[in-house]
């Protein structure tokens, strides 16, 4: 059964869902450029062909803690005070559980040992970097025109804090470089966001990276900037995406890290078709 924490977190989410009066338009998102980019094939066979292969383990684990953030975080913009570790660890397990019929797990992956690093990195964050944040947004829709095109861009803005700067956290295997955070189109897509919301600038973007180690978690935080011309580039690529889009050209690329048959969810199927 879910737990109280679980289940009132749920209700929160279906009445937020319902609330939406957005008309529908064609939209793109910050993933699906990100995923274009990288392989337009697996674009369209996501997207065009709306095949959905089962999740990874660490997605699932990364999106578990995310819900549990989600929940202590939304009520954190009134209260300025963080939920009991163990409410948290309720939304987080519950969100964790609901995903398991959706993973696909190799034979050598132990779901308990995920949900476990589920609860450890998530109680490491929520005593060591929850405390320092104060947010103001939470999950904040953002709808942006690109223009000369009838496309927008839909995306939800993890969080803002009181001193103005755009946040997403991540759980990783392996610490991130500088280079992560400098070049991430999804950051740039959530500042173009904020700047439509506030009319201003945001103070800065951070990624706060939660790594998972053998020796425990480690955070790591990466701050950067994005300029007005970072703002017009990405204007520029999605408008180009839309393009793609609309062509109906679609190749795979072999040179992508993940082209290969235990990385790619679509590896059959595409060699299938090309």
């Amino acid at each position: 059964m879910p737990s109280e924490a679980a289940q009132e977190f749920r209700s929160m989410m279906d009445i937020q869902k319902g609330q939406s009066t957005e008309p529908e338009k064609p939209h793109i998102s910050s993933s699906q450029i990100n995923l274009i980019l990288d392989c337009s094939a697996k674009y369209m066979f996501r997207y065009i062909f709306r095949i959905r292969p089962p999740s990874r383990p660490f997605a699932a684990r990364g999106k578990a803690v995310h819900r549990g953030l989600e929940y202590n975080y939304r009520q954190k913009i009134e209260t300025h005070e963080d939920l009991p570790l163990s409410d948290v660890l309720e939304v987080a397990s519950d969100a964790f559980d609901s995903m398991l019929a959706y993973v696909q797990w190799d034979s050598e992956e132990d779901p308990g040992q995920f949900k476990d690093q589920t609860v450890e990195l998530i109680s490491f964050y929520h005593q060591l970097v929850a405390p320092t944040i104060q947010p103001v947004m939470v999950e904040q829709p953002v709808i942006i025109d690109i223009p000369e095109t009838d496309f927008i861009i839909k995306g939800f803005i993890d969080l803002i804090d009181s001193n103005g700067y755009i946040r997403d956290t991540k759980t990783k295997n392996i610490t991130p470089p500088q280079k992560v955070v400098d070049n991430s189109l999804q950051l740039t897509i959530y500042a173009m966001g904020y700047r439509q919301l506030t009319g201003k600038a945001e103070a800065g973007v951070i990624l706060d990276n939660v790594v998972n180690l053998k020796k425990g978690p480690k955070y790591v935080p990466l701050v950067s900037q994005r300029t007005d011309r970072d703002i017009t580039r990405i204007t520029n690529i999605a408008r180009a995406i839309v393009g793609c889009i609309k062509s109906g050209s679609y190749c795979p690329n072999p040179n992508s890290m993940m082209c290969s048959e235990s990385q790619c969810e679509f590896w059959k199927i595409c060699h299938e078709t090309f």
